[in-house]
């Protein structure tokens, strides 16, 4: 169910951003437009179909890729932003949030990992037919 709320958010956004780097007097064609949303649904599918245990792999993805992204890129950004600005020391208090903040992130990193790393090797385990994505392929 949330991939089938997020999947087409995702490649909404994805098609607006290419889209959108075209120039405005020479926007991107439709049949070039037509042919990438396609394409991308397409693949998509086709990755989805073929990838073993593909939730499985999805949280690990997750769990290596988003984690970072929201809890550690914020703080660090905003530490290298401040050191290009000149911008005074920082509050006790931001650097405890700070601080609170990529220790939550290194917690759900560490352990969004091993969970999903752990959840995949056992759904391989109660299920090892399942990894051959080609055993009867064409029957």
């Amino acid at each position: 169910v949330n991939l089938v709320a997020t999947i087409p958010l995702v490649h909404f956004c994805l098609f607006s951003g290419i889209e959108a780097s075209f120039p405005a007097h020479t926007p991107m064609r439709k049949a070039h437009s037509v042919t990438m949303r396609v394409g991308a649904v397409i693949v998509s599918a086709v990755v989805g179909i073929l990838v073993p245990f593909f939730l499985h792999v999805l949280a690990i993805i997750s769990a290596a890729l988003a984690v970072p992204i929201v809890f550690i890129l914020p703080v660090v950004a905003s530490w290298k932003a401040a050191r290009v600005c000149d911008a005074p020391p920082r509050a006790p208090l931001r650097c405890v949030l700070d601080s609170a903040s990529l220790l939550l992130g290194a917690l759900a990193f560490v352990l969004g990992c091993a969970d999903s790393v752990a959840s995949l090797a056992q759904a391989i385990r109660e299920h090892p037919e399942r990894a051959d994505v080609f055993h009867n392929f064409w029957y």
